[in-house]
């Protein structure tokens, strides 16, 4: 499946029946996949038009309007639109076609920062450099995707020599305290594989564990990153009240029983 048929397949999923737009070279196997796709398609005389027949389809029937043109001129000329929709708080999706991306940032034909004119008249503004990888899914799918994508064998070697050389220092637990959140990385690392990948959640009552794993997590073997768990629609989730000494030992025993992706609650 190309791009431009998940783009296809992603608006048939959200129950999309009618675009607007105007063609130009850089968008055009989206056309291609568009004509696969059955959907509903009005031409417009111009992406400001464009843009307009989407706010006011948008308008009329409650649906969120669509609208697709080409890179450079063509993505331009729908940021009047865009910018009347947003002020007016109608919903609207553009999408534009781009230069390859060999290409971005050399003032190649048709070329514009598509991303940036448009980030000061839209709520949310991306690029899509890969078809291959998710930006958002199911958390070990995107990691190994993209690690293989990554020249990390470096940065393993360095964290293993860091790992060798700094120790952490750290209070052992006592009954009925908050586990030092040190003990417990410092458990984990001995248990855990030197590529494993922790991530935590940050919320209120959460902060002291992202805080102390940012700071002190990658000198161990660990990659650590911190997300908004409504983004991952797979994901381990834990809640654990600490109640005795023992509970350190219990946690970091069932917690290796993990995947190597490991999240952090």
């Amino acid at each position: 499946m190309t791009g431009a048929q998940l783009i296809m397949a992603c608006l048939k999923a959200h129950h999309v029946t009618t675009l607007f737009g105007y063609p130009g070279g850089a968008i055009m196997p989206t056309y291609d996949a568009l004509y696969d796709a059955g959907l509903d398609y009005l031409l417009c005389r111009n992406e400001q038009g464009a843009a307009m027949a989407a706010i006011g389809y948008a308008r009329s029937t409650g649906k969120v309007g669509i609208c697709i043109a080409t890179s450079g001129p063509g993505a331009t000329n729908l940021v009047t639109g865009l910018g009347d929709a947003m002020m007016d708080s109608i919903p609207v999706v553009a999408i534009t076609g781009q230069v390859s991306s060999p290409l971005i940032g050399t003032d190649a034909f048709q070329e514009a920062d598509i991303l940036g004119l448009s980030l000061a008249c839209t709520k949310h503004s991306f690029i899509v450099q890969s078809a291959d990888v998710a930006l958002q899914g199911d958390l070990i799918q995107v990691l190994n995707a993209l690690k293989q994508d990554l020249d990390i064998e470096p940065w393993r070697e360095q964290i293993r020599d860091l790992k060798a050389k700094l120790d952490f220092t750290y209070v052992e637990n006592q009954g009925n305290r908050p586990i030092d959140p040190w003990a417990l990385l410092n458990s984990l690392s001995n248990r855990k594989p030197n590529n494993a990948v922790i991530c935590t959640d940050v919320g209120q009552h959460k902060m002291w564990s992202a805080q102390h794993i940012l700071r002190v997590a990658r000198h161990r073997g660990f990659t650590v990153t911190t997300m908004e768990m409504t983004l991952i629609e797979t994901q381990v989730r834990l809640k654990i009240t600490v109640k005795s000494d023992r509970t350190l030992d219990l946690l970091v025993n069932q917690l290796a029983k993990l995947p190597d992706v490991l999240m952090v609650n």
